[in-house]
């Protein structure tokens, strides 16, 4: 399985009970879901700024994935998840 971007990781955390494994998940799915509530009329800065900080807590957290192995791969039925950012892979975890 492949993780293309944070918000491909946002749904798979979320709709896998990932959220509390890790407290950097946690602040990574408050993150987006705060992301998720701006209102189009916020400046495009501000919005800016929040994928940012949502974005450094994925890859934060993308450092730490080897340690959650198992836990992640029992998640999918392909033999390995790739965590990537913007069509960047930044890590494979494989069984």
């Amino acid at each position: 399985m492949r993780i293309n971007n944070i918000t491909e990781f946002f749904h798979f955390a979320r709709n896998n009970g990932l959220v509390n494994i890790h407290p950097e998940i946690g602040a990574f799915v408050r993150c987006m879901e705060e992301f998720g509530r701006m209102c189009p009329c916020d400046p495009q800065t501000a919005k800016s700024s929040k994928v940012g900080q949502c974005k450094s807590l994925y890859l934060n957290f993308i450092q730490r994935a080897p340690q959650f192995k198992d836990i992640l791969l029992s998640k999918v039925s392909d033999n390995a998840l790739e965590l990537c950012n913007d069509g960047q892979n930044f890590l494979t975890i494989t069984r």
